[in-house]
């Protein structure tokens, strides 16, 4: 039996700018068996490598509407805006998360990765890497732009005050992130952004709507 799902991925900006204009800068990558392919979207269907991925799908200049016909078919889909990775939609069956490989990002830690925050000045946020000990890379983006970036678990580039050396957790062998953001009025949305070498993850905060 096929497992259908649908979702929708809203565009965020900033109300004294602009709408973003997505066109040809969008991309949706989705994530099976190791490898990334990419998504096309004609004539209100998704495509992956010319196999319909399901429908109806739609994309315009605000948001992106995606049907997928089975959730078994992938575990992660990207959507990119321009090179900057906006959004990550994690299948994770039952809810039930499994741990990362070596130098990966942990999936748990930073769930859920929507949050809704109408009212709220402040949202607290929180990241890990697999390996408490290892001295691969980790960076922390926010609105695509570089705030940290450790090896190992020291600072070596800060350009947030909040950047400061990552914390050891022995138990669950996780390299650890925690971090208060306080929000920029003109931001209407924020994306926040943690990627080790080898994986990558969005948490996305509407600051205009409050929910679950």
């Amino acid at each position: 039996m096929l497992a259908i799902v649908v979702f929708l991925i809203c565009i965020a900006h900033r109300s004294e700018a602009d709408p973003m204009l997505w066109g040809s800068r969008i991309r949706i990558l989705l994530a099976r068996r190791g490898n990334l392919f990419e998504m096309d979207i004609r004539k209100g269907q998704c495509y992956v490598e010319d196999e319909v991925w399901g429908s109806p799908c739609q994309m315009d200049e605000r948001s992106v509407n995606v049907t997928l016909n089975d959730v078994l078919k992938q575990s992660e889909l990207r959507l990119y805006s321009g090179d900057s990775l906006y959004s990550t939609v994690f299948f994770v069956p039952n809810c039930t998360f499994q741990k990362p490989g070596k130098d990966e990002v942990d999936l748990k830690t930073s769930f859920p990765l929507s949050r809704f925050l109408r009212g709220q000045t402040h949202v607290e946020l929180k990241f890990a890497a697999q390996g408490a000990e290892s001295e691969s890379w980790a960076f922390f983006y926010i609105n695509g732009d570089l705030a940290c970036y450790w090896e190992g678990r020291t600072i070596i580039r800060s350009e947030r005050s909040f950047c400061r050396d990552l914390t050891q957790d022995t138990q669950s062998d996780l390299r650890v992130f925690v971090v208060t953001i306080t929000r920029d009025y003109k931001d209407e949305n924020s994306t926040f952004q943690w990627s080790t070498l080898y994986s990558k993850l969005v948490v996305t905060v509407d600051w205009m709507q409050e929910g679950e």
